[in-house]
């Protein structure tokens, strides 16, 4: 992923998480990181400006495990927000987008996981999306202070 946000002039900033156990499909977590992280980088892409930034965050919550994927990047418009999630659909050019990544999200956070996701978002402001996994499926662990 870093390589592909310094080919898309972005700079992408993962903050430092507790360590923690999570328990579930770790392939399949990844692949919402990554997909999140591209849909976000080529967001900035399309509104590019040198302070183009996509930050990821994963934190313990009081009820689980949150991660945000945040970027600066062109928004989405009120009107389609509801379609993201929708099989096939995208707003990118052809042959750069299939319109399966976020429907593909959407069934690995609440089939695999029972998680959610929200979405904010408004046009030029840029997007965070939050995908919120319960405790039963994720845990924190706090290294003892020596």
């Amino acid at each position: 992923l870093e390589h592909r946000a310094r080919r898309a002039n972005v700079r992408l900033r993962f903050q430092e998480p507790s360590p923690f156990f999570f328990y579930g499909d770790t392939t399949r977590f990844s692949q919402v990181v990554s997909n999140l992280v591209v849909n976000a980088l080529d967001a900035c892409e399309e509104n590019w400006s040198a302070e183009s930034t996509v930050n990821v965050v994963l934190e313990q919550t009081a009820h689980g495990l949150r991660l945000e994927v945040c970027d600066n990047g062109i928004g989405i418009p009120k009107a389609l927000q509801e379609k993201i999630f929708e099989p096939l659909f995208t707003t990118k050019e052809i042959g750069k987008g299939t319109g399966l990544g976020l429907g593909i999200i959407q069934d690995i956070v609440y089939g695999d996981f029972d998680g959610t996701i929200e979405l904010e978002s408004g046009l030029g402001k840029g997007t965070v999306f939050r995908v919120l996994l319960p405790n039963k499926k994720a845990t924190v662990i706090h290294e003892a202070a020596s």
